[in-house]
């Protein structure tokens, strides 16, 4: 569980209880977006116009990383394989390459 304690004290990172999904997303300084693509999550992400790094749980969010996927405009990290490397990848490829 997260305690809303971090290591790090930088500038740019903000401890918010809660804050509404779509707000952050229209952000214009939100380049990317890392989520387990639920139903909502995956379409407020995509009509947003923001790349998506999904990482599927359960239900239908294999579905919505595949279309993701699909559709160019996210890359699936399956939770199995989560590590720094393949997390870094796949930022790199939604910030960097072309769709």
């Amino acid at each position: 569980k997260f305690d809303g304690k971090t290591q790090m004290n930088a500038s740019y990172i903000f401890n918010l209880d809660w804050l509404p999904q779509t707000d952050l997303l229209y952000d214009s300084r939100v380049v990317g977006f890392i989520t387990h693509v639920g139903l909502n999550s995956f379409t407020e992400t995509f009509l947003a116009g923001v790349p998506i790094v999904s990482i599927p749980l359960f239900a239908d969010q294999l579905h919505n990383a595949k279309r993701a996927t699909a559709l160019r405009t996210g890359i699936m990290v399956r939770k199995t394989e989560i590590t720094e490397e393949n997390l870094s990848s796949a930022l790199e490829k939604i910030l960097y390459d072309e769709r």
